[in-house]
């Protein structure tokens, strides 16, 4: 899921906190194991957009998405499917 997926990139790049099987985000608790934190994230969509745009940034996808993806970089100069 993306929440899962958000949650596990946000903990690999330290945004998120893991102390035995809690996951926090700052003074935030997510939750108890990693089902309860996917959870929180699901039932609060803005922290977890928070989240996912630290990713992004931290990966430097963020600017890439925001231009629209277009680097001149080659590809089929084509199709938007």
């Amino acid at each position: 899921s993306m929440a899962g997926d958000v949650l596990d990139l946000a903990t690999t790049a330290k945004f998120i906190q893991k102390s035995g099987s809690w996951f926090a985000y700052g003074d935030l608790k997510l939750g108890q194991g990693r089902e309860k934190a996917r959870a929180f994230l699901e039932e609060n969509p803005e922290v977890m957009e928070e989240l996912k745009q630290k990713v992004l940034e931290a990966r430097g996808l963020l600017d890439t998405i925001m231009e629209g993806g277009d680097d001149d970089s080659g590809g089929d100069g084509g199709s938007d499917d």
